[in-house]
């Protein structure tokens, strides 16, 4: 028997299945809260990116709705493996952590609307939205760095 194992077990099969499926949940509900959220007139959409200063808002709000949806449906078929789709939850956080980041170093102080008006909808306020954001994020990109780190990145 291989004590060293035993020592950090990575949680089940089952874990790893319903941490996939909850992240392909948050996932699509954020592609569609954007989506919805691009049908409306708000100056924000109109701006330019503060970090992406040739595309607005509303544009590079379009193509993040299209690849948390195409990357849900990734997520929900039967066609990828385990690894590969906790690697593309990996890579996609990384891309969101690299982007809150550089907003962070601008000192850029628009609010996250990584779920579109979802939150608003509801009337939540937007300390509580920020928690729920940040909360998704860091969802996303907690456990598939330790799944990474615990494969020493094996097949990159």
């Amino acid at each position: 028997m291989d004590l060293s194992a035993s020592k950090h077990p990575m949680p089940n099969h089952s874990v790893w299945q319903a941490y996939i499926f909850v992240v392909a949940v948050m996932l699509l509900m954020a592609g569609f809260g954007k989506t919805i959220g691009l049908q409306q007139e708000v100056g924000f959409l109109s701006k330019m990116n503060p970090l992406f200063s040739f595309i607005t808002n509303r544009q590079l709000f379009s193509g993040v709705a299209f690849v948390e949806v195409a990357l849900a449906v990734i997520l929900l078929s039967k066609d990828f493996s385990r690894e590969t789709k906790i690697k593309m939850i990996f890579w996609l956080s990384l891309q969101f952590a690299i982007y809150r980041g550089a907003l962070f170093l601008a000192k850029e102080p628009a609010p996250c609307k990584c779920f579109g008006d979802i939150f608003g909808w509801l009337g939540m306020s937007e300390d509580a939205v920020q928690n729920i954001v940040t909360g998704a994020f860091l969802f996303l990109l907690i456990p598939s760095t330790v799944w990474m780190f615990k494969n020493k990145f094996k097949g990159l």
